[in-house]
């Protein structure tokens, strides 16, 4: 299965917490399964500094490939949300409820087609990394 994940914070961003810390533990824990794309901003939470990643590209960070668009360029994001839809993701995970770029943009495209058939399940951020292959299959359809 080819999941997205789209979320405002990934590796090696560390100040958001839980939620870049379980979105890293889905990736490692189902990476092998799965194809994990990771869409996510070049910055850490409550900083403006760039973190030192390669950007507006697809680089390999553990068992997925990422995409850390610019936090200042709504071209970058645009360009990674089309690079996302290329890849025709069965499953758009959105690690967060009201981000206006990484959530709620991304949810608007997705209802409007976007893309295409994905399920878009949206994270409450209590995901559980550790759950069983098939129960994270089951509620990321689900959801």
């Amino acid at each position: 299965m080819r999941i997205a994940l789209v979320t405002p914070y990934y590796a090696p961003a560390y100040r958001g917490g839980g939620p870049i810390r379980t979105a890293v533990a889905m990736v490692a824990e189902h990476g092998a399964r799965h194809e994990f794309l990771v869409l996510t901003g070049d910055t850490d939470w409550g900083c403006s500094q760039a973190l030192p990643v390669p950007t507006a590209r697809w680089v390999e960070v553990g068992a997925a490939r990422v995409w850390y668009a610019h936090a200042s360029s709504p071209r970058s994001l645009r360009a990674g949300l089309a690079q996302v839809r290329r890849a025709h993701p069965d499953v758009l995970y959105l690690n967060s409820v009201l981000h206006p770029q990484f959530s709620i943009l991304p949810l608007t495209l997705a209802r409007l087609g976007y893309f295409g058939r994905a399920r878009v399940p949206v994270s409450y951020t209590h995901l559980r990394a550790h759950e069983t292959d098939s129960y994270l299959v089951c509620r990321l359809l689900l959801e």
